[in-house]
């Protein structure tokens, strides 16, 4: 919960140099890739395989 909010995410993804988490209230959570170093080194190819989505869509 973010400020007391239940925030539902309505996609994940990934660009270039960030990971992006869209909510559903309109507001966009990113972080830099370089905080995850087994993300940042990945090819878009593992990226997309990651259970990143899955996990989001279940919270």
């Amino acid at each position: 919960m973010l400020n007391g909010m239940n925030a539902q995410v309505e996609a994940a993804y990934f660009t270039r140099s960030s990971l992006a988490v869209d909510l559903v209230d309109g507001r966009t959570i990113s972080v830099p890739l370089n905080w995850y170093p087994k993300l940042l080194k990945a090819s878009q190819k593992q990226r997309g395989g990651a259970p990143l989505e899955h996990s989001l869509r279940n919270h």
